[in-house]
C-alpha cells in the first residue's frame, strides 16, 4: 500500500515578551516573561484590520501564531494589558523597548517574512526600564589613539588645577541656541556647528554647555560643543559634537566608554528620517544604561549636499574637508533618536544630507574588556552561531617601550563568549575583530598608566623607563598595580610627581576592602604619597603622607589610616580613589637630584611586620619650605596641633622685613602658596603663631 503525504504549507510566529533585567537584549535566566501582553499579527495589510489576529502572552510571556501561509507578517505588541512580570515599585509606564527582532527603531512592532512551512520563534521583544540619568558630554571626545595616557593626563591636569572632573553645571554653562546664534561670530556662508544642533530634547528641560574644550590640546579636534539636556537635576540627552578637518575622528563613545569599563549590551539598527543608524544600548561600570547613536556628516568644500556615515568601524569612513562627528546618547531610545531627528533636520535646512554607505551591522563585537590579575578578558557577542572569527591585537608592553607584540587568536562563534589571552603586566591593546576577513569592529584597551607631571623649565628628566615584571604573583588579598617604574631626574626650582592612574580612564573604584599601599622602593629622603580621590575638588586638600625613602632597596607597607588633609581631620575613605602619586620635593638645595626605583606596587590588606611605615612627626613645630632655590614661588608644609593663626615674615640676611602676612592654620597639615617677587639672593623665611615658633627656613632666590 502506497502513502501521499501532502504538506500543509504553513509555518508559525511567536516566541517571548519579557522584561529585560540587564538590558542587553538577550532573555536570561531568572528574567520574567511579561503575562498579560496583547501581541497583534497583520498579514501584511497594514490598512486593514479586519484580518488581523490578535493573542495575549502567558504567564512566561509566551506567544504563539500558527496555520500561517507564507508571507509577509508584522507583529505588534501592546503592553498596556500587560498583568505579570513587572519588578516591584515599577509601572508599565515605565518601561521601554530593549530588543526586538528588527530592531526598536520601531518599537513594539516587528517585520517578518515567513517562508513556506517555516516556524520562526525569533521574534522576541525585550523591554527594561531607563536610568534615572546619563553621563555628561563633559566626560566624552578622546580619540582612540593612546586613549589611556590622553584621559590620565587630562584627569591630572584637572585635579592639580582644582577643576571639577565632576562638571558642575550653573546658570553660567546655561545652553541657548537662538541666544547663542545671535551673538556668534560670522563663520561664512556654511553652517556652524551651533546651527547643527538641538534646541531642546523636551518642553521645559533644562540645557547646559558641557563642552571638554581640554580636549583641544590633546586630539585632533578643531572645534567641540557638548550640550546635556536635564530634567529634575538629572541628564536625560546628551549630544556631543566634534569638528576635525581631512579626517574623520578616531573616536566613538563605545571605544572610550568601553575602556572606561562600560559594557555594550547590544547592537540595533535603526531608522531616522529614512536614514540607517545603529544604536547601543551601553551599561556604564555603575548600572547606568545609555542609549547612543555615533555617526558623522561631513561636505568638500564645493559639495552641494552633506554626506551622513554610521557604520560601526569609523576607520573606513571617507574622509571630506569638514567632518562632523556626532556621539548622541540618551536614557532612553526613543529619546536617542528624536535628538539624531534634530541634528538632520538642522543639517537638511542647509543643504541636501545624502547617505551611500551600506548598512554593515558587526557580527562579531567585543562587549567588554577587562583585566582579570595576569589576564586579559574580552567578552564577545554574535549575532551567529559557528562562524570562525579572528581577533587580533597589537600589544605595547609598557608607557616607555617602543617594542610591540602581535597576538592573534581564532575562534568558533558564539551569541556569548569570552577570550581569556594570559598578558601578565603589559600596558595598551589595539584589537581588531574579523569574520571572514573582514574587520567587524575596532577595540582599544590600556591599563592604567604611569606618567610624570612635572615643568620643563624647571625639571630635567635624565632617564623615565616603565618595566614589566612578568614572574609577578598575583595573590587573592591583594590588588596588584601593574608594572614598575623607575626615573633620574634634577629638579631645581620644582616639585616632580609619578603617577599611576588606578583604572583605564582615571575612573574612581571602591579599595575599601584593603588598608595598605605597599610596594618595594629605592631612593634617597622624603617622598610624598598621595592617593587621589575623586571626590575632593581641591588638589591641596588630597590625601597625602610623607615617606623616607632610602638609598637601600626596601618594601613598605603604608596604611591608608595614616595619610592626612590639609582640609580636614576624618580619616581617608578608600571608597573613590583614582591615582596613586609619588611626589619628589628638593626641600633643600643639595637634594634636587632624584633617583627613584618603584616596583611591585599593591593595596595589600595585611603587612608585614617591620616594614610597616609610621606617620613622620618630626615637621610639627617646623615646616618644609619648597621649591628651594626657588624663582619666586615658594609652598610651604607644616603641621599645626591645634586650629590657629600665624604669621609668615620673609626677611633678608640683615633682618629688614621684605614681606609679612597673617594665615590661618588647621589642626593637621596645612600647605600654603607665595609668589614673591624678590631680587635673587638668599632670604630668610619665618613662620610664628602666638604659642609656636615653626622656625626659620633659608631660601634661595634665583
Amino acid at each position: 500500500v502506497t502513502f501521499t503525504v501532502t504538506s500543509s504549507g504553513l509555518g508559525s510566529i511567536g516566541d517571548t515578551v519579557w522584561f529585560d533585567t540587564d538590558g542587553d537584549g538577550l532573555k536570561d535566566a531568572g528574567e520574567n516573561g511579561l503575562g498579560g501582553a496583547t501581541v497583534t499579527l497583520d498579514p501584511g495589510t497594514p490598512s486593514n484590520s479586519a484580518d488581523d489576529v490578535t493573542t495575549t502572552t502567558d504567564a512566561n510571556g509566551n506567544y504563539l501564531f500558527d496555520n500561517l501561509p507564507a508571507g509577509v507578517y508584522t507583529v505588534t505588541v501592546d503592553l498596556s494589558t500587560v498583568t505579570s512580570g513587572i519588578p516591584s515599585g515599577k509601572t508599565i509606564a515605565d518601561l521601554i523597548p530593549t530588543f526586538d527582532a528588527d530592531g526598536v527603531g520601531t518599537a513594539n512592532t516587528s517585520t517578518v517574512s515567513l517562508s513556506l512551512e517555516e516556524t520562526n520563534l525569533d521574534q522576541d521583544f525585550g523591554y527594561s526600564v531607563s536610568s534615572g540619568g546619563v553621563n555628561t558630554g563633559n566626560d566624552g571626545g578622546i580619540e582612540s589613539e593612546s586613549l589611556g595616557d590622553a584621559l590620565t593626563k587630562l584627569y591630572v591636569g584637572r585635579k592639580k588645577n582644582s577643576v571639577p572632573t565632576e562638571f558642575v553645571k550653573s546658570e553660567a554653562n546655561l545652553y541657548n541656541k537662538s541666544k547663542m546664534k545671535s551673538v556668534q561670530p560670522y563663520q561664512g556662508k556654511g553652517q556652524t556647528m551651533l546651527d547643527m544642533f538641538p534646541t531642546e530634547l523636551v518642553a521645559g528641560n533644562v540645557a547646559n554647555i558641557t563642552s571638554p574644550t581640554d580636549i583641544l590640546d590633546i586630539t585632533t579636534a578643531d572645534e567641540v560643543l557638548a550640550v546635556d539636556f536635564s530634567l529634575d537635576g538629572e541628564t536625560k540627552g546628551v549630544v556631543l559634537g566634534i569638528k576635525t578637518t581631512d579626517k574623520v575622528y578616531n573616536h566613538t563613545k563605545a571605544s572610550c566608554d568601553r575602556l572606561r569599563g562600560a559594557e555594550i549590551l547590544n547592537i540595533q539598527t535603526v531608522q531616522v528620517k529614512g536614514y540607517n543608524f545603529l544604536m547601543q544600548g551601553i551599561k556604564q561600570r555603575n548600572g547606568v544604561v545609555e542609549y547612543a547613536i555615533s555617526f558623522a556628516t561631513a561636505k568638500n568644500n564645493n559639495d552641494t549636499n552633506y554626506t551622513i556615515q554610521t557604520n560601526w568601524y569609523v576607520n573606513n569612513y571617507t574622509k571630506f574637508n569638514d567632518v562632523y562627528n556626532f556621539q548622541v546618547w540618551s536614557t532612553k531610545p526613543a529619546d536617542t533618536q528624536k535628538l539624531v531627528a534634530d541634528v538632520l533636520n538642522n543639517l537638511q535646512s542647509f543643504i541636501p544630507v545624502k547617505q551611500t554607505e551600506i548598512q554593515k551591522v558587526p557580527e562579531t563585537y567585543a562587549s567588554k574588556i577587562y583585566r582579570d590579575k595576569a589576564e586579559l578578558v574580552v567578552m564577545l557577542r554574535s549575532t551567529e552561531e559557528g562562524n570562525t572569527a579572528e581577533v587580533s591585537m597589537v600589544e605595547l608592553y609598557s608607557e616607555t617601550a617602543n617594542n610591540i607584540k602581535h597576538r592573534t587568536n581564532s575562534l568558533s562563534t558564539e551569541i556569548q563568549q569570552s577570550l581569556r589571552l594570559d598578558i601578565a603586566d603589559g600596558y595598551e591593546y589595539d584589537g581588531l575583530v574579523k569574520v571572514d576577513n573582514e574587520v567587524e569592529d575596532a577595540f582599544y584597551h590600556a591599563d592604567g598608566n604611569w606618567g610624570l607631571d612635572f615643568d620643563k623649565r624647571y625639571t630635567e628628566i635624565k632617564n623615565y623607563f616603565v618595566w614589566n615584571n612578568f614572574d609577578r604573583e598575583y595573590k587573592d588579598d591583594e590588588y596588584a598595580i601593574n608594572r614598575d617604574v623607575e626615573v633620574k631626574a634634577t629638579s631645581d626650582y620644582d616639585y616632580l610627581t609619578v603617577y599611576k592612574s588606578l583604572l583605564p580612564g582615571t575612573i574612581s573604584a571602591d579599595y575599601s576592602e584593603y588598608n595598605y599601599v605597599a610596594f618595594t622602593a629605592k631612593g634617597s629622603g622624603l617622598m610624598e604619597l598621595g592617593l587621589i580621590k575623586s571626590s575632593i575638588q581641591d588638589w591641596k586638600a588630597q590625601y597625602r603622607v610623607m615617606v623616607d625613602f632610602s638609598e637601600e632597596e626596601q618594601t613598605y607597607y603604608v596604611p591608608f589610616e595614616i595619610f592626612t588633609s590639609s582640609a580636614s581631620q576624618n580619616k581617608m575613605t578608600a571608597e573613590d580613589l583614582t591615582t596613586l602619586t609619588f611626589t619628589f620635593l628638593p626641600v633643600e638645595a643639595q637634594t634636587n637630584e632624584l633617583d627613584l626605583k618603584i616596583s611591585d606596587v599593591r593595596f595589600a590588606k595585611t603587612a608585614v611586620e617591620g616594614q610597616i611605615v609610621n606617620k613622620i612627626d618630626k615637621f610639627e613645630n617646623e615646616f618644609m619650605a619648597y621649591p628651594n632655590p626657588s624663582q619666586g614661588n615658594v609652598n610651604l608644609l607644616l603641621f599645626s596641633e591645634t586650629d590657629t593663626e600665624a604669621t609668615v615674615t620673609l626677611s633678608d640676611i640683615t633682618g629688614k622685613i621684605i614681606y609679612s602676612q597673617k594665615a590661618t592654620l588647621n589642626a593637621g597639615k596645612n600647605e600654603l602658596d607665595f609668589n614673591f617677587k624678590v631680587k635673587t639672593g638668599v632670604m630668610l623665611l619665618q613662620v610664628t603663631s602666638n604659642a609656636t615658633n615653626y622656625g626659620t627656613s633659608k631660601i634661595i632666590f634665583r
